[in-house]
């Protein structure tokens, strides 16, 4: 478990300007106040995993700010992954939860909240040889429609295969 508090000065962070645009402006001072827990397992061979909770109050502390929110940064994060072995063959999973996060609008400058959500990844690799594996998988797996930044949403479900080689 980690517990962290920083006091920060001359943080940058995207803020709304002229036109609907975002610029990366100095807020003056912010601070972060937290906690992180992991834990992970590896005891039921061929089967592992870990889980993860990451807390953040993220707090603008300029003289100037609209909001005492800070953009972009998610309160609350959760992550679970796992990992099967099996011969040659190894199927991951891993899954993420993600809320909280503020926003605030370029048009209208109002401050918001980003729709909270989750997306979970598989992947499923074969070691052909030693120095030679295929992996093949899916990236958001469910279709999930989200963003970690207002107005940019992230890609929906992707599918992938490689074939990595390394001496």
């Amino acid at each position: 478990m980690a517990v962290f508090y920083s006091d920060l000065k001359n943080l940058i962070v995207n803020r709304p300007a002229a036109g609907g645009r975002k610029q990366c402006q100095n807020v003056g001072r912010a601070q972060y106040l937290g906690a992180e827990l992991r834990a992970n397992s590896d005891r039921a061979k061929p089967l592992s995993m870990d889980i993860s909770y990451a807390y953040l109050d993220a707090r603008d502390r300029s003289a100037d700010r609209t909001s005492g929110r800070l953009p972009d940064r998610p309160t609350h994060k959760l992550r679970w992954g796992g990992l099967a072995r099996l011969w040659r063959l190894s199927l991951s999973l891993d899954a993420q939860v993600d809320s909280g996060r503020a926003y605030q609008d370029s048009d209208t400058l109002a401050w918001g909240t980003l729709r909270d959500f989750w997306t979970v990844d598989a992947k499923l690799t074969w070691a052909v040889i030693d120095g030679l594996c295929a992996d093949v998988g899916v990236r958001n797996l469910f279709d999930e429609s989200w963003e970690t930044a207002f107005g940019y949403p992230q890609e929906g479900r992707a599918a992938f295969a490689r074939l990595k080689y390394w001496f």
